[in-house]
């Protein structure tokens, strides 16, 4: 069997994916990074992108930081733990069944949209790895050894909860999609199509993911 070495962390959205233009970054989610920064940030997003197994980058409206989880395997068994375990998946079913109460309280859809999307945004971010904050910011990296399987259904508890469940933060209507585009000989290209222009925020305000794999 494979496994899995995760390593999931949220930087800023702004370093996430490096935007093309500066532009590119909503005036809300904009700040200060030198031309060192982005260089920096360009070169790990590229490598992250075309030589990684496994590549996702994900964001929700309105969060300054997005959550990036790219890993590779190996065949070294040594270190590897049942991700996530039995009590870690139940809490993720706790949390889709009170993403649903909280979505469908008539007071929360009386706030306004924004209003909705940063309430949702926050607990949405804090519910992914690594779960320890700094500065009041979640900018620990935090290194995981799982099978291959754990690894791609990391969130199953909130994945696999029935169907008749009210709707959770990982709501998929509410997510865009944005697969890397593998040509046939060659490595992917980082910024797939005319269509999808980093930064990933620019996508309509909408949450965002951006995945890949070999």
């Amino acid at each position: 069997m494979s496994y899995a070495i995760m390593e999931p962390y949220k930087p800023d959205i702004g370093l996430a994916i490096p935007p093309l233009s500066r532009n590119d970054i909503p005036v809300a989610l904009r700040k200060t990074f030198t031309d060192k920064q982005y260089a920096a940030a360009l070169v790990d997003f590229k490598k992250r992108a075309q030589e990684d197994y496994y590549s996702e980058w994900f964001w929700f409206t309105r969060s300054q930081q997005a959550w990036v989880n790219t890993w590779n395997a190996t065949d070294e068994k040594e270190g590897a733990v049942e991700y996530p375990s039995p009590f870690m998946t139940f809490i993720q079913w706790i949390e889709g069944w009170l993403g649903g109460v909280i979505t469908e309280n008539p007071i929360f859809q009386a706030f306004p949209g924004r209003w909705q999307a940063a309430i949702l945004s926050t607990f949405g971010m804090v519910a992914l790895p690594p779960f320890e904050f700094v500065g009041f910011a979640q900018g620990k990296t935090e290194t995981i050894k799982t099978s291959m399987p754990n690894a791609l259904h990391f969130r199953r508890g909130v994945s696999f909860r029935p169907s008749q469940s009210p709707r959770s933060l990982d709501n998929a209507d509410l997510q865009k999609d944005t697969k890397l585009h593998r040509p046939r000989h060659g490595v992917p290209d980082p910024y797939p199509s005319p269509r999808f222009r980093p930064h990933a925020a620019r996508l309509q305000h909408r949450p965002t993911r951006l995945v890949g794999h070999h």
